[in-house]
């Protein structure tokens, strides 16, 4: 119970620091842009692995929100 909790901080964090450098990076800067977009395939695919299904489709929706 209490690894899920940090997990699902540790999932948490990760969207909020991968959306702060996405927002933070100027569109000009296509490869930068490009690669933090991109990056947002990682908490989901950690929550999917770590809660399955429920978790991924969880993690995708709070990376679109």
């Amino acid at each position: 119970m209490r690894q899920n909790r940090w997990t699902a901080a540790g999932v948490t964090a990760v969207l909020v620091i991968i959306t702060a450098l996405h927002y933070a990076t100027d569109p000009m800067h296509g490869q930068q842009h490009d690669l933090f977009r991109r990056l947002y395939y990682v908490p989901v695919i950690w929550a999917a692995l770590t809660w399955g299904l429920r978790g991924g489709l969880a993690a995708a929706t709070a990376a679109t929100a």
